[in-house]
């Protein structure tokens, strides 16, 4: 099943990606939750940067308030620590702002696949609570 949706196929020049790696369900499964969080946020920054993306309905004002807020978790995540559990559930989350930014943009079914792993990541990387 492709991820980009019928309707702006050419607005997800990384789709390819999205499908590769540890976005693979049969990859998925025993991969370093860190790497797959990684992957998640690097996807979901180049998901965001795309330039018509439409964000009336994010919590976010625009493309570059999104990729701010995103690229800071991921180099919290690249410096070898752990964000703040809150701040990135709340990003991933049904009716959260990059859903919000998915469904507006036709890339609804790529977004249901990065929230999928970064539900395996945070089950792996905050066990308790």
């Amino acid at each position: 099943m492709p991820l980009s949706s019928p309707r702006k196929p050419s607005r997800l020049p990384h789709a390819t990606a999205l499908r590769t790696a540890v976005f693979d369900e049969q990859r998925l499964d025993g991969a370093d939750p860190r790497v797959v969080l990684t992957d998640v946020l690097r996807a979901s920054v180049q998901l965001l940067s795309i330039e018509e993306n439409d964000f009336a309905w994010s919590s976010w004002q625009d493309s570059a308030t999104a990729v701010a807020e995103v690229s800071r978790l991921l180099a919290v995540v690249e410096a070898g620590g752990t964000p703040e559990r809150l701040a990135l559930s709340v990003i991933f989350a049904p009716t959260g702002p990059m859903q919000e930014v998915s469904i507006s943009n036709g890339w609804g079914e790529a977004f249901l696949t990065l929230a999928e792993c970064y539900d395996y990541a945070e089950k792996g990387l905050w066990k308790h609570g």
